[in-house]
């Protein structure tokens, strides 16, 4: 599919056919091809399909997601995927996490009872060996596809296993239970760098540390959370916790977290305009790393704020902006066709993504003069160019 001349062929003869599972399959996968999720939902919504279509099925259920979430008929949907021996974990966790934040006190059983569930088919590796395979079934036929398996099946497990273990200690603190949810939120956390946690299960852990007493412990992950990941948000829960001592803490727990930030090794990245960016040529620059994929909503989103941010810097030759992207060259050229973007856009990009351990998209990264990462964001927040200036301003004085 990825051949226009024979995927034009293929479209037009499979037009001819009719209305079977063999066309509805060459559609679906022409979509999946091109990471167009845009084009598939309009003909999933379009056809109306069933599904049980071969590599449909994984991307049915957000139909009952958006635009308007369905929590009744998600259920009864991953219900049906039960019955086919069929068991849908990233549903369930859509479910959950959808639906707490508008649950009523009586309705916590039956979120407890899916929480569960999901935790079951979490700590399965089995199980989610066989579920990864299954999501990565429509792009088997691609050339990379085995390197790709390997790379990143031991994260995405991680990832999964994260987000059931969060909600789970985030029930049993809403619970009040604290001893649960400590048990569960030290799984993903303790014994991990808090510059590779997610900003907000580090909050969340924060929070729990906070309760049991640890003070010092949630210092140091609230510390991280604002003067690492840049969370603003949190900055007078730290005054609160530090109290009165709060200017001469702060001091040391800055000390703390940019002692233990390590040093990025030398990279190369391919740009698009095939030169070749080097790190080595660049250590004395500040550089502003953008992880994306043009298939990446939330990562659309936000362009217009990261031009501006372009925009502000576009004299100040002591500043690098580089978006990195696992995709190829004719995938973002025919992206950049409608859409501008001013960051200097590195291709074809596997090992910065691994090296730096970057999962989600988008990820935004400062390295400073001194070659430390000293600001990662994880995910699409508003406000992410303010951030990002902000560090820099301070990094340039």
């Amino acid at each position: 599919m990825k051949d226009t001349i024979l995927t034009k062929e293929i479209l037009k003869n499979a037009e001819k056919l009719d209305e079977n599972k063999y066309k509805i399959a060459i559609k679906i996968n022409y979509y999946l091809s091109r990471d167009d999720r845009k084009g598939l939902f309009s003909y999933i919504k379009d056809k109306k399909l069933d599904p049980l279509i071969p590599n449909f099925r994984t991307f049915s259920r957000q139909k009952f997601l958006s635009p308007n979430f369905q929590p009744e008929s998600l259920i009864i949907w991953i219900k049906e995927r039960e019955k086919e021996k069929f068991e849908d974990l990233e549903g369930i966790i859509s479910y959950v996490s959808m639906t707490e934040s508008h649950l009523k006190e009586k309705d916590y059983k039956s979120l407890y009872s899916w929480i569960y569930k999901a935790k079951k088919l979490a700590d399965d590796p089995c199980y989610i060996r066989k579920s990864f395979a299954f999501y990565a079934l429509p792009f088997v036929n691609h050339k990379d596809f085995y390197k790709i398996f390997k790379n990143y099946i031991e994260e995405y497990i991680e990832k999964l296993k994260e987000s059931v273990y969060f909600r789970l200690s985030s029930f049993y603190f809403d619970k009040n239970n604290i001893d649960s949810s400590y048990s569960y939120i030290k799984e993903i956390v303790e014994n991990k760098d808090f510059t590779q946690v997610d900003p907000w299960i580090l909050n969340h852990y924060a929070r729990v540390m906070y309760k049991k007493g640890m003070l010092e412990r949630s210092k140091l992950a609230y510390a991280y959370s604002v003067f690492y990941h840049g969370d603003s948000t949190q900055i007078d829960t730290l005054k609160k916790i530090c109290g009165k001592s709060y200017e001469k803490e702060i001091k040391k727990l800055k000390e703390k977290v940019f002692k233990k930030v390590g040093k990025v090794s030398d990279f190369e990245l391919t740009l698009l305009d095939g030169s070749v960016f080097k790190y080595r040529e660049n250590r004395d620059k500040i550089i502003v790393l953008n992880f994306w994929s043009t298939g990446c909503a939330p990562c659309r989103e936000e362009i217009p704020e990261l031009n501006e941010l372009v925009e502000k810097f576009k004299n100040n030759e002591k500043v690098i902006f580089i978006a990195v992207t696992r995709e190829g060259k004719k995938t973002v050229e025919n992206f950049l066709k409608k859409k501008d973007f001013k960051y200097t856009i590195a291709i074809n990009d596997t090992y910065l993504h691994k090296e730096l351990n970057i999962f989600g998209l988008p990820t935004h990264l400062i390295i400073d003069r001194n070659g430390r990462i000293i600001f990662k964001q994880m995910g699409y927040a508003k406000g992410t160019g303010e951030k990002i200036e902000e560090k820099l301003r301070t990094l340039l004085k």
